[in-house]
């Protein structure tokens, strides 16, 4: 709903560290850092269980919020490609469960191998 809501946060957060620079500092040490560090144990105890892949933190935090994100922040190609407003609050409502239900998915130890 945040990234729905504010959907230039995540503009900003994909144009500022293109370049290496003092606000992309400023950026990771007023939020991004302590952030991360609040999630990273919830994380990894999912990991741990079982629950989510046993994958780089870096890369489960940055896939997370891209998921989460990206939907809202193409929201006009979203419209264009595939004729839905991804805006709209229904919409919204079905994209935080589709987030939800590919990370909460069935635990990788009692998946059937093929």
């Amino acid at each position: 709903r945040y990234c729905d809501r504010h959907p230039e946060h995540a503009r900003i957060m994909v144009q500022e560290p293109l370049r290496t620079s003092d606000r992309v500092e400023w950026i990771v040490e007023q939020g991004v850092r302590r952030q991360h560090g609040a999630l990273a144990p919830y994380l990894r105890r999912l990991m741990d269980e079982g629950l989510l892949p046993d994958v780089p933190l870096p890369s489960l935090i940055y896939i997370i919020a891209a998921a989460s994100q990206t939907v809202f922040m193409l929201a006009s190609e979203v419209e264009a490609a595939h004729g839905v407003d991804p805006r709209a609050p229904d919409m919204v409502e079905r994209h935080a469960d589709a987030v939800v239900a590919i990370l909460m998915r069935e635990p990788l130890h009692a998946q059937k191998r093929t």
